[in-house]
């Protein structure tokens, strides 16, 4: 297995555990990303995990447009957790949501390197 695969493996599992951490978190009130169906956003994952694992060959912008829109879909996340109360604003998204994002980023990285990877074993 390669350094690529490694990474979008170990990306996507920690993703996963992601959301087993609160995912909101506001005072005495916290919530997973199990409760609050954060796993749907797994789905980002599925496309480059399955060519890791299978070790078929890796399209580079339909893998790296995943991984981005994995962020995106955390930050949004993170964005639907803000509001305010008596003139005092605030942000309910908890750790878990966050490490999502850094996973997400992992993933990227994963998909350049396993593409490169095949790049160069195919020359």
């Amino acid at each position: 297995m390669t350094l690529g695969a490694k990474t979008i493996l170990i990306a996507s599992i920690a993703a996963f555990l992601s959301h087993a951490f609160n995912w909101v978190s506001l005072g005495m009130l916290s919530a997973s990303g199990f409760s609050q169906t954060g796993c749907l956003f797994m789905l980002f994952f599925a496309y480059p995990l399955y060519c890791a694992l299978t070790d078929k060959k890796i399209h580079l912008i339909g893998g790296l447009i995943s991984a981005a829109i994995a962020v995106m879909a955390g930050m949004w996340y993170i964005g639907l957790k803000k509001g305010e109360i008596f003139g005092s604003s605030y942000n309910a998204a908890g750790g878990g949501v966050y490490l999502f994002i850094f996973c997400s980023l992992a993933l990227a990285f994963g998909v350049y390197k396993l593409s490169s990877e095949q790049k160069q074993s195919d020359a």
